[in-house]
């Protein structure tokens, strides 16, 4: 199995041109296709994410109840987020079209926030 996004990670994609997202397939094959469990938090783009998270709801009139994730992939996202809004995210839902990255999703969530976080097979279309 391989642990990073590589050449032939793209091939589950696009292949001769074609959008044939094989997700599912995907992380069958990929562990971790994006590198999302090594480089959560330390590349710009998550850090750019997480700082717009913390702005958004460090107000304390914004209270965030319900956090939908679309395109969770395998949930590395579910527990940061959880963390960062607190007490008043009281349910986050990720969704992705894999079912292969739903099930490792469900798997990696703890114990105790499984009472927070939910999982969903879904097309965002």
């Amino acid at each position: 199995m391989v642990n990073n996004l590589s050449h032939e990670s793209n091939d589950f994609i696009i292949r001769d041109d074609v959008f044939i997202r094989d997700f599912d397939a995907m992380y069958e094959a990929i562990e971790d296709p994006w590198n999302q469990s090594q480089n959560f938090g330390s590349d710009l783009l998550c850090n750019s994410a997480l700082w717009l998270i913390r702005y958004l709801f460090d107000n304390p009139n914004r209270a965030a109840h319900d956090i939908l994730d679309i395109g969770c992939g395998p949930g590395y996202m579910a527990a940061p987020l959880i963390n960062i809004i607190g007490d008043s995210a009281t349910n986050y839902i990720g969704t992705d079209i894999s079912p292969k990255a739903v099930r490792k999703a469900v798997a990696s969530t703890s114990e105790c926030l499984r009472n927070r976080i939910q999982f969903r097979v879904d097309d965002i279309r």
